[in-house]
């Protein structure tokens, strides 16, 4: 029978959220303060570190090939992380290059600095496309997931390497001119 109508199956959802909305939502906020400006963000800062850690970990476990091929190590993140949703970074760095894998509300993103220059972030796969370096034309320039990633990061390691390298890098950012 719920099977039959959808509606049915998210009427009991609903009407636990409408009961328990109005006692859960001000308690969130309350403790939310309370942990802000008498714990200084000590909670926050600890479901930071274990989302960074879990993410960590599932890096490991799902791109192998940058710990036993290239040597990654974790280092710690240049810039403060956002204590906020479900946000996590984690840096690590390949020979001349630091990798930060940035997640956020079920998005990931690959970025690529010089191991001199821990600021100038450029998304990897952008890096890929536009690098006048190729060393095979028929790469791997894109990823769609961590899975994705390590095929990504094999086909354009040299290229990674060869555009971080030079000495005109700098922050995508920097490549922003004001109008007007």
């Amino acid at each position: 029978m719920l099977d039959e109508n959808p509606k049915l199956g998210n009427s009991a959802k609903e009407i636990c959220l409408r009961i328990f909305f109005p006692i859960i939502f001000p308690a969130v906020v309350l403790f939310n303060f309370i942990d802000k400006h008498f714990f200084a963000e000590y909670f926050a800062k600890r479901r930071l570190d274990k989302r960074e850690s879990r993410f960590a970990s599932e890096i490991r476990e799902r791109v192998p090939c940058l710990f036993i091929d290239f040597g990654a190590q974790r280092v710690p993140n240049i810039e403060p992380t956002p204590l906020v949703f479900d946000f996590a970074v984690v840096t690590l760095k390949v020979d001349t290059m630091l990798i930060r894998f940035v997640r956020g509300r079920m998005d990931l993103e690959v970025d690529v600095a010089p191991a001199g220059k821990p600021g100038a972030w450029r998304e990897s796969s952008t890096v890929a496309k536009h690098s006048d370096f190729s060393v095979n034309a028929d790469r791997k320039v894109d990823y769609y997931g961590l899975k994705d990633f390590g095929q990504f990061f094999r086909s354009n390691f040299d290229v990674l390497r060869y555009e971080i390298s030079r000495t005109d890098w700098r922050a995508s950012t920097g490549w922003l001119v004001p109008f007007g």
